[in-house]
C-alpha cells in the first residue's frame, strides 16, 4: 500500500489527523482507504475522540470480493495516571456487501500498586454484532465477552517502551454456550532522535467462534 499522510492541523480544542491510502493487488483493481481523527482535551484528564473513514477488510476472501466498510467512531477516555482509568467507544460501520457492524467497548483499569504503576489490573466488556452473516469475513452474531487480565508497560530505556496486555475471559455469542476467550496484545515502541520510530507488534485473538493471529511493523519518519 502506498499511504499519504498523516497531516495534522489544530481545530478549536484538539487536534484533526487525517490519513490516505492507495492499495495495489496482484490481479486485482487498486482500492483506497482513509480516515480522519479529530482528538479533544477537554480537561487535565478527559479526553475525546471522534473518528470515520473507508476501510478495507484485511480477509483474503474479503479482499477479493471487495468488501470495504464505510465507518464511524466515538471515543471517551478518563485517565488519572496513579488511579482509575475509564474509557469507552462506540462504532458503527456501513459494509460494502449490504451488512452492518456494530461495536463497543468499556475498560477500567487501575494500578497494581503505588511502587509498580507501570502495571495496571484491567477489565474489559466488549459487545459486537452484525446484521447478517457473511463467508467473507467474521460476522460476529450478538457477541459479549467480559475480561479481566492486566496490562504491562514498562519503560525500557529513554527510547524504548513495551506493551504487553493479556485479557482471559468468558465469552457467549448466538449459537453457542458461553465459551473462555482471551486476547494478547504486544508491541515495542521505539525511536531514534526526533525523526525515526518503529512499532512491531502481535496480537492473538480468541472469540467463541473466531480465532485470530496478526503480526506486523511499522516504521516511520517525521518531517
Amino acid at each position: 500500500a502506498a499511504t499519504m499522510g498523516p497531516t495534522h492541523a489544530r481545530w478549536l480544542r484538539g487536534t484533526i489527523k487525517a490519513r490516505a491510502q492507495a492499495h495495489f493487488f496482484s490481479g486485482a483493481p487498486r482500492a483506497f482507504s482513509g480516515h480522519a481523527l479529530w482528538r479533544s482535551r477537554w480537561a487535565d484528564s478527559f479526553d475525546s475522540e471522534l473518528e470515520g473513514g473507508q476501510a478495507l477488510y484485511a480477509t483474503a476472501r474479503a479482499l477479493d470480493a471487495g468488501v470495504r466498510e464505510r465507518y464511524g467512531a466515538l471515543g471517551l477516555s478518563y485517565v488519572v495516571p496513579e488511579g482509575w482509568n475509564a474509557s469507552g467507544r462506540l462504532r458503527g460501520a456501513d459494509i460494502s456487501d449490504d451488512n452492518e457492524r456494530f461495536t463497543a467497548q468499556l475498560r477500567l483499569s487501575h494500578p497494581f500498586s503505588e511502587k509498580l504503576p507501570s502495571l495496571r489490573i484491567l477489565y474489559q466488556l466488549a459487545i459486537d454484532t452484525t446484521r447478517r452473516r457473511s463467508v467473507n469475513y467474521y460476522s460476529p452474531q450478538a457477541l459479549i465477552m467480559k475480561q479481566l487480565g492486566v496490562q504491562f508497560m514498562p519503560k525500557l530505556s529513554e527510547q524504548v517502551r513495551a506493551e504487553l496486555t493479556y485479557l482471559p475471559g468468558y465469552g457467549m455469542e448466538n449459537g453457542t454456550d458461553g465459551r473462555f476467550v482471551h486476547r494478547l496484545d504486544a508491541a515495542l515502541s521505539a525511536r531514534w532522535g526526533e525523526r525515526f520510530f518503529a512499532r512491531p507488534f502481535a496480537a492473538l485473538t480468541r472469540s467463541p467462534l473466531y480465532r485470530s493471529e496478526s503480526f506486523g511493523a511499522s516504521l516511520g519518519v517525521r518531517f
